[in-house]
């Protein structure tokens, strides 16, 4: 029984959001925390995001999750964004501060944290492929690390250079952006290799645009995709003898900064990795 008249509420709102574990991460450490939160999901269409943020406040939530494809749009409704929600133009996690509520980004930590084993940035060599919230986001935080040379690619060419652009005037320096529609050739300077599109999602056999047998043993390679944990992207590196993360990883260190956000206090990762692989099944 709580002891207050009414307990703490988070939610999460996406279209769809079938397969996404953040209610079972979530809830499973909000109990293991002791605390009296509920996180509560519900599917949204795109044309009612504005209905759903505005419900959200007047219900007096305490924070949420904007899941995919609402991280882009929903800044629009929020009263002040972090620096990374501001350069990536994406904020996954919001938090009530007293009346205002504050859009956040818990990917681009979430993903530093993911590859710790990476200690010194700044002659690091790093190429993203796929720049929609996700990509950005790591984008936005590998320049606030001064990674060495950041190659951005995507196939939407406005949207690429665009961010590209915005990037290089935050920093005050020149990030390539590379238009990408075919098998791509991993230059031999780079060190950490990010597959940040969805290509792969509930699809061990998608296969992406790119040249593998380009792909240097010694090349540090991760793909965001969590479900299924190993892609055809993932084996391929694995083949290669390159040394790979998962994005499992990322997925449970972005659910931790999250977590902390939203109650102030550390989240167990054994836990959320342990929850993250029972509902995966893995």
């Amino acid at each position: 029984m709580s002891d207050s008249v009414i307990q703490d509420v988070i939610c999460g709102i996406g279209f769809p959001v079938g397969g996404n574990p953040t209610q079972f991460l979530m809830e499973r450490s909000f109990a293991a925390a002791g605390l009296d939160t509920r996180f509560m999901t519900f599917e949204v269409v795109p044309e009612k995001m504005a209905d759903a943020l505005g419900g959200m406040k007047a219900l007096n939530f305490k924070g949420g999750a904007l899941l995919t494809p609402h991280a882009s749009p929903g800044q629009a409704f929020m009263d002040r964004l972090s620096e990374v929600s501001q350069i990536s133009q994406a904020s996954n996690c919001l938090v009530r501060e007293d009346d205002q509520w504050v859009g956040h980004n818990t990917l681009g930590d979430g993903f530093l944290d993911a590859v710790s084993v990476i200690e010194d940035w700044e002659p690091c060599n790093v190429a993203i492929l796929g720049l929609g919230s996700v990509g950005r986001s790591i984008a936005a935080s590998l320049a606030g690390k001064k990674v060495g040379e950041l190659i951005l690619l995507d196939n939407d060419a406005d949207r690429g250079q665009g961010f590209a652009t915005r990037l290089g005037e935050h920093f005050q320096r020149n990030f390539e952006f590379q238009y990408w529609a075919t098998d791509w050739s991993v230059p031999d300077n780079v060190d950490l290799l990010v597959q940040a599109t969805t290509i792969g999602w509930c699809d061990p056999h998608a296969r992406l645009p790119l040249n593998m047998k380009t792909l240097r043993s010694e090349t540090h390679v991760m793909d965001v995709n969590y479900n299924p944990p190993e892609t055809w992207f993932i084996r391929e590196a694995l083949s290669r003898g390159a040394f790979v993360t998962s994005g499992i990883e990322l997925l449970v260190y972005q659910s931790a900064h999250a977590f902390k956000k939203w109650t102030g206090i550390d989240a167990d990762l054994h836990l959320i990795r342990e929850s993250a692989e029972e509902y995966l099944e893995i």
